[in-house]
């Protein structure tokens, strides 16, 4: 295709224009002329989109659709020689995309690079755990090179990948799985913590609890449907005994990142409630599905 822009930016959301959504598009727009790229976003939801969008800016409505599929739509849909994608609750640095294209000039080789992550939601101890609970290995400073797996809410992917491998049947789990496609084919994952995100996500101790209940049900129920039973009950059995030594593998994990002593003994309790939750919606998905859970995610 002649004329590709050098980057799109794709932004799933549930949740429609609003505050949320108006600080992570603030973030990217901005420098969106000097990148010379294009900005996706896709909306699951009902709410209607803002007037009189600037040309650089696609607006991709699919209503009732869950966040993994609005992500494969971005991914397809976006048009760039670069795809980044990031969320709806995650605001860019100021360099974000010079970062992301200077790392791909860098790194010809590589398929993928994703970027570091740090908490924009500080005030809760919940909040704390929650971050540490889905992107501590993320957490600044990162090793800039080869790495194994990167944070689906700051990567981005050459444009070669996305047509060679996204074939198939992915169950609404596209990015679970391309990953580890990736590296299987002998493609190389990439780190650059200069490519920096701030993640902000608070929804109080019950509510976290909920989005981990339906993250962990939608990522085993995916699973199951890509697998069937095969080790169903070798899986069950793994929930059952997760928890603490998850809990305590991500708080390890966050202080040899450098984070406080203090502030890492005193969210054990919001830590291992967070992985019970985590591992009952595993379990959850092992025996029965995903149900609604992945529409319940944003």
């Amino acid at each position: 295709m002649a004329g590709r822009p050098p980057l799109s930016v794709v932004v799933p959301t549930v949740r429609g224009w609003g505050p949320v959504l108006q600080r992570t598009y603030g973030s990217i727009f901005t420098q969106m002329a000097a990148a010379a790229g294009e900005l996706l976003v896709v909306d699951g939801s009902r709410v209607a989109p803002p007037r009189d969008l600037p040309v650089a800016v696609r607006w991709i409505g699919r209503p009732g659709v869950s966040v993994a599929r609005l992500r494969e739509v971005g991914l397809a849909e976006a048009s760039g020689e670069i795809v980044a994608i990031t969320e709806d609750h995650c605001v860019v640095a100021s360099d974000w995309c010079a970062a992301v294209l200077r790392a791909h000039a860098e790194h010809p080789s590589a398929a993928a690079i994703g970027g570091s992550v740090d908490t924009g939601s500080r005030v809760h101890r919940v909040d704390w755990a929650s971050f540490y609970a889905g992107h501590a290995p993320w957490m600044a400073p990162l090793p800039r090179g080869e790495a194994t797996h990167l944070d689906g809410i700051n990567v981005s992917y050459k444009r070669r990948v996305l047509d060679r491998f996204r074939d198939g049947a992915h169950h609404g789990a596209l990015e679970t799985v391309l990953g580890a496609r990736l590296v299987a084919a002998g493609e190389r994952l990439v780190t650059d913590d200069r490519i920096r995100v701030s993640h902000y996500q608070s929804y109080g101790i019950l509510g976290t609890a909920v989005m981990h209940f339906h993250g962990g049900r939608a990522f085993e129920g995916h699973r199951a449907a890509m697998v069937g039973h095969r080790g169903r009950w070798s899986r069950a059995a793994r929930c059952l005994v997760a928890p603490l030594p998850r809990a305590m593998r991500r708080l390890a994990m966050a202080r040899a990142k450098g984070e406080p002593l203090r502030r890492i003994a005193s969210l054990v309790p919001a830590m291992l409630w967070l992985m019970f939750a985590q591992s009952a919606g595993e379990l959850a998905g092992v025996l029965s599905g995903a149900g609604d859970s992945p529409h319940r995610l944003h």
